[in-house]
C-alpha cells in the first residue's frame, strides 16, 4: 500500500509538472506535407509557416523563443490566421512587435479572427490603428480578397476570408435564429469564379467549422484555427470543447480531407476564455508543398 501511494504521488507530481510546462512555455512545430498535381516544380518544397490564435501571448521576452524558432525553420512565407490579439483591453502590440522582427526577412500575410472583428465592431479606432501598423510593416492583409504567390514563372493563389461574427455563435443560437452559413454566404464574400481550376488555391479563414461549405468552392488547401485544439485533448476521443461551446467539435486539430480539399486546423499559440490546456500543447504549423 505504501509503495502504491508513492507511485501514485509520483505520477501526480509528474503530471502536474508537465501541465505547468505545457501551459507556460512549451510549444511545438506541427508538420504536414501536402502533395498535389497542381503544385509544379517551382513550388516543390515551398514552406508555409502558419501562426494562429496568439492572443497576445509571449514565449520568452518579446517572443524571442518564437522568433528564434521561425528563423530556424526559415519558411518561404508566414501566414497568420487570426486572433493574434484579444477582443478587450488589448491594442495588439505583442503581435505588432513580433511582426517587426520577422517581416524584415519573411513575407507575412494576415487575416482577421473573431477577436479582431470584435475590436473593429466595438472600438474601430483601435482596430484601424492595429491594421495600419501591420501595413506599415509591409504585412499583406488578405481581407476577403485574392493574392498571387509568385515563384519563378509560376504562381499559386491565396485567398483570405472573414466569416461574419454572427456565424461564430453557438449552434443552438444559430438554430434558434434559423441562421445557416451557406455557399451563397461564401460567394457574396469571395467570388468563386476567381478560383482557377488549373492553379493551386489556398484559403486562409479563421473558423474551420464550415469546412463543407469552403470545400464546395473548389479550394485545394484551407488553413484555419479558432478551436484551440479542443482545449482539453482526450486520448482516443479528441478535443473536448470549442470556443463556440460545442462539445467534441468535429474539426478541432490537424489535417482533414474532403474529396480533393485539405484543411489544417492549428491548435494555436494562445488561450482565450479558458486559460489552460491539457495534453494540447501550443503550436505553430509548418506546411510543405510537394509536386506530385
Amino acid at each position: 500500500m505504501r509503495k502504491f501511494k508513492i507511485v501514485t504521488l509520483l505520477i501526480v507530481l509528474i503530471l502536474f509538472v508537465y501541465l505547468y510546462f505545457e501551459n507556460t512555455s512549451l510549444f511545438i512545430v506541427q508538420k504536414n506535407e501536402i502533395v498535389s498535381n497542381k503544385i509544379d516544380s517551382n513550388f516543390d518544397g515551398y514552406k508555409i509557416l502558419q501562426l494562429s490564435d496568439l492572443h497576445s501571448r509571449e514565449f520568452g521576452e518579446n517572443n524571442i523563443k518564437l522568433i528564434n524558432k521561425i528563423y530556424k525553420i526559415d519558411p518561404d512565407i508566414i501566414v497568420c490566421t487570426g486572433d493574434m490579439m484579444n477582443s478587450t483591453e488589448d491594442d495588439g502590440h505583442v503581435f505588432i512587435n513580433l511582426v517587426k522582427k520577422i517581416s524584415k526577412d519573411y513575407p507575412v500575410y494576415y487575416i482577421d479572427g473573431n477577436h479582431e472583428q470584435l475590436v473593429e465592431y466595438n472600438n474601430v479606432g483601435v482596430y484601424d490603428e492595429f491594421i495600419s501598423s501591420l501595413k506599415e510593416l509591409d504585412v499583406k492583409v488578405v481581407k476577403n480578397t485574392k493574392i498571387k504567390l509568385q515563384k519563378g514563372s509560376s504562381y499559386i493563389n491565396m485567398y483570405g476570408l472573414n466569416v461574419d461574427l454572427v456565424y461564430y455563435s453557438t449552434k443552438a443560437a444559430l438554430k434558434e435564429s434559423n441562421i445557416e452559413y451557406t455557399e451563397d454566404n461564401f460567394s457574396k464574400t469571395i467570388n468563386k469564379e476567381t478560383f482557377e481550376n488549373n492553379k493551386y488555391n489556398i484559403l486562409l479563414t479563421h473558423n474551420p467549422i464550415y469546412f463543407e461549405v469552403y470545400e464546395k468552392s473548389g479550394v485545394d488547401l484551407i488553413l484555419s484555427g479558432h478551436v484551440h485544439g479542443g482545449i482539453i485533448r482526450i486520448p482516443f476521443k479528441g478535443g473536448l470543447l470549442s470556443p463556440d461551446q460545442e462539445w467534441f467539435p468535429k474539426y478541432y486539430h490537424g489535417l482533414y480531407t474532403i474529396n480533393d480539399t485539405n484543411m489544417i486546423v492549428s491548435a494555436g499559440l494562445g488561450n482565450d476564455t479558458v486559460n489552460f490546456r491539457i495534453f494540447n500543447p501550443f503550436e505553430m504549423n509548418l506546411i510543405t508543398l510537394r509536386s506530385e
